[in-house]
């Protein structure tokens, strides 16, 4: 074999190796450009995991916060505003009652008030109206007495003096029962024994005896009235037994 032979086969060899290596160095290339492109893919894979997770999890919180928390807010906002409202119109009603308790005890006495005036203002009326009665049976005896109708005048006397006592007005009764001894000192003695017929009829269906009981009614016997019905007593009783 010549030595170009040998040379042509070493060079041949050291071509094959040479590619050789460039194989093993590209495929060493593939593999470390291989495991970077997995490893990324893994990052990003977790990344993305991550992310999702994330997002989920902000979504819910999104969601409890942004939904269920103002559903709860809401329901103790409304306990608290119903709570609220019924101290509110316990406490209103509470002063209305009180209000109107106040009230109703004011108008009671207001009305009570008025009530005793106006029953006042009426026994005033009503006695007003007796005693002007009383001064028509006083100016009747007063005519009858000057047309000389002394029994009629002296009934008219008395019933004049009974309405006074009616009406509270005692001052003007012995003044009256002074007209009435007028009277009775130009009686008759048939004047006298049917005095206590002619009343009966026409004075309020009482004797002479039962008016003069009723004028002494509540007085003391120190009362001029007092003192005067007895020297009417005395005067009839006297006529009388004559």
């Amino acid at each position: 074999m010549t030595q170009d032979s040998i040379v042509n086969i070493l060079n041949q060899k050291n071509e094959l190796l040479i590619k050789t290596i460039d194989s093993l160095k590209i495929q060493n290339q593939l593999e470390k450009l291989t495991y970077k492109i997995e490893n990324q893919n893994s990052i990003v894979s977790e990344v993305n995991s991550f992310y999702d997770s994330a997002w989920i999890k902000l979504i819910f919180v999104i969601t409890l916060l942004g939904i269920i928390v103002p559903v709860f807010v809401q329901y103790f906002q409304r306990k608290n505003l119903k709570d609220l409202t019924n101290g509110i119109k316990e406490k209103f009603d509470s002063k209305l009652n009180s209000l109107k308790e106040t009230n109703d005890l004011k108008i009671d006495l207001l009305i009570q008030k008025y009530e005793d005036r106006i029953e006042l203002l009426e026994s005033k009326n009503e006695k007003a109206l007796v005693e002007l009665d009383a001064n028509t049976y006083y100016l009747q005896g007063r005519a009858l007495f000057i047309e000389k109708n002394f029994i009629s005048s002296a009934r008219s006397n008395l019933k004049s003096a009974l309405l006074l006592k009616r009406c509270e007005r005692t001052d003007r009764i012995v003044p009256i029962l002074n007209n009435v001894l007028r009277a009775f000192s130009h009686f008759t003695q048939d004047n006298f024994d049917k005095l206590d017929e002619f009343l009966k009829k026409n004075s309020e269906k009482k004797n002479f005896e039962e008016i003069l009981n009723e004028l002494e009614k509540d007085l003391s016997p120190e009362s001029s009235i007092f003192i005067t019905t007895e020297k009417l007593r005395t005067l009839v009783n006297s006529k009388k037994s004559a």
